[in-house]
């Protein structure tokens, strides 16, 4: 008896757009800025082309000394574009930082 044909891989990288939003959602910034939202162009296009995703940013519990985490805070803060409501951090947040925040 023959075994049936392989199913074929998912295609993730042809998730409609409001189907990725809710994955990012889920996961949060840190996860969408270091991984996630870099995995091929569409989901790099979804990730920094949607502000409303990064209206709360919660960057508070993924302080890593081997990360620059000030500049993953002001990408996040560019692609909020004028929209961040809600921005949460430990240890690595500076006057610059919070200014840099304020004009945007």
């Amino acid at each position: 008896m023959a075994s049936p044909p392989p199913s074929p891989e998912p295609d993730w990288a042809g998730l409609p757009d409001d189907a990725l939003l809710t994955v990012f959602e889920r996961l949060g910034a840190p996860e969408v800025l270091m991984g996630a939202g870099v995995v091929c162009r569409n989901w790099l296009r979804v990730a920094t082309g949607e502000p409303d995703l990064w209206r709360r940013v919660d960057l508070s519990d993924c302080f890593d000394p081997t990360i620059d985490m000030v500049a993953m805070a002001c990408a996040a803060v560019d692609r909020a574009d004028g929209r961040l409501e809600h921005f949460a951090a430990d240890c690595f947040v500076t006057d610059a930082l919070l200014f840099y925040m304020a004009k945007r």
